[in-house]
């Protein structure tokens, strides 16, 4: 199985970011026009897509981990790049684009079709979430479309346990989204983030 991800993730690289978003251009378009009505119709409010991971027997503390965690999401280059996209055959493009910002192309819960959007982290203007007071540290960040209208946004919490760490992994979408696409999109967030996980518990080992 890592070695079919890792196949998957290197093609997406040797096509190249500007091919990926030639290729899935026009349903992007149309997955943009849905959500800027979806988000436009909801009136602000939201729908939160959460999981919550135990990770046990790991004797790190909450910041060096995000820290980990937010090296690998920022950094430049291919491993880096290659490690982002093989967190979930459903990434087509994660890509580092300055001051914070990721651009991120790929297929969100059980949607049709791919979205492209832009995380500003740091930047909670917009979001809905709060952060939860049990949690110690905290990713965060406003999804916007490319036109810069706010579509949602992620809240990752992480707080120290008696035998390793807990996250709370949130993710914001318009309310008037299906809720079944907001429950499709927890196996996404599991997917995604225990391959995250293995990447920062290799890199520290």
């Amino acid at each position: 199985m890592d070695e079919q991800r890792k196949s998957l993730a290197e093609l997406k690289i040797r096509m190249g970011e500007d091919q990926v978003r030639k290729k899935l251009g026009f349903y992007l378009g149309l997955s943009q026009f849905v959500m800027k009505i979806a988000s436009f119709l909801s009136f602000g409010r939201r729908k939160y897509s959460v999981v919550e991971v135990a990770v046990s027997g790991v004797d790190l503390e909450p910041s060096a981990f995000l820290d980990e965690l937010t090296h690998i999401m920022m950094s430049e280059g291919t491993e880096y790049s290659k490690m982002r996209l093989m967190a979930c055959p459903d990434h087509y493009l994660v890509a580092n684009i300055g001051e914070n910002t990721q651009e991120v192309i790929e297929t969100t819960g059980g949607s049709p079709l791919p979205t492209q959007f832009f995380i500003r982290y740091g930047d909670a203007k917009g979001l809905r979430s709060q952060k939860d007071p049990t949690y110690d540290v905290q990713l965060f960040g406003v999804a916007r479309t490319k036109d810069g209208t706010v579509i949602g946004g992620v809240r990752h919490q992480i707080r120290k346990e008696s035998d390793g760490l807990r996250m709370k992994l949130l993710v914001e979408f318009p309310a008037l989204i299906p809720s079944w696409m907001i429950r499709q999109h927890q196996a996404h967030l599991m997917c995604e983030f225990n391959n995250w996980i293995r990447d920062v518990l290799a890199v520290r080992s």
